[in-house]
């Protein structure tokens, strides 16, 4: 197992969560799990997910009705916080560059675990 893991939250949007976890698979940095949390799609999502989940790295979780970007988080963090050492969190419509999930690591390195919480640079790119 893995101490990292991406949540990725969505709600049908599937293309774009295709997206995100295209660019997840593509980080340099690879020593990290993915789960997605699945607020009741109702566009092919949970199929999808079902496929993924035969990636050891992929799993998915579903909460049945929308509850939220914020409930999704907050149902991932309380579902899967005690797995993992750090919680990458992130809405469907993410797509870290290549390079993100180094660049975190390698901040975590740097300060030797002297912090709270940590966020990526986010721009929006309309």
């Amino acid at each position: 197992m893995h101490n990292i893991v991406a949540c990725v939250v969505t709600y049908n949007r599937i293309k774009k969560l295709k997206k995100c976890i295209e660019s997840l698979l593509l980080q340099i940095y690879q020593n990290f799990d993915i789960v997605v949390v699945d607020n009741g799609s109702s566009d092919g999502t949970r199929e999808y997910l079902k496929e993924l989940s035969e990636n050891n790295r992929i799993d998915f979780e579903e909460t049945d009705i929308n509850i939220g970007g914020a409930g999704g988080f907050n149902f991932a963090i309380k579902s899967i916080y005690y797995k993992y050492e750090y919680l990458w969190l992130m809405d469907d419509d993410t797509y870290p560059k290549n390079d993100a999930l180094e660049n975190i690591v390698n901040k975590i390195k740097f300060l030797g675990n002297s912090f709270g919480y940590m966020s990526s640079l986010v721009l929006w790119n309309g």
